[in-house]
């Protein structure tokens, strides 16, 4: 009988947002791959999918190719984090941001998306100027987006 996909009986399954520029060198900067293996074994995950590259452009290994957010230049903590998980068989799937890119879009503005009239895209890029929302209006979103930064 074939062995089944990961995905037919992989049902607890685990994400962490992790769009975290590096503007800041303490972003990341306690990322601790044993750690994080711990609190998946303590929600008994069977899957995990972890950020390679983010929506910020930045990578989360020695990338040749592109840059690598600062908490990673010295260690590669995510291939650390990959082989802890497949030796206590959790799956990974690695996420990649294909289109958004906020690095590559601030390096090559010739490489933006524009719609058909030649503007920036909002939808293009993600927002990056942020303001805490009115927290007494419980109808209002979190946080309101102030602008883009370019």
């Amino acid at each position: 009988m074939p062995e089944k996909k990961w995905y037919t009986n992989s049902f607890r399954r685990n994400l962490v947002d992790m769009h975290i520029s590096d503007w800041d060198e303490s972003f990341l900067s306690q990322f601790n791959p044993e750690q994080y293996l711990k609190c998946l074994k303590i929600a008994n995950i069977k899957s995990t999918m972890i950020y390679l590259q983010s929506h910020t452009g930045l990578c989360n290994w020695k990338s040749e190719s592109g840059k690598t957010h600062r908490a990673f230049l010295k260690d590669n903590k995510i291939k650390t984090l990959i082989d802890l998980c497949h030796k206590n068989q959790i799956d990974v799937i690695a996420y990649y941001s294909l289109i958004y890119n906020n690095y590559a879009c601030d390096s090559h503005p010739d490489w933006r998306m524009l719609d058909v009239e030649g503007k920036l895209r909002v939808a293009a890029v993600a927002l990056r100027a942020w303001e805490p929302a009115d927290v007494t209006d419980w109808s209002a979103p979190i946080m309101k987006v102030t602008g883009i930064l370019f």
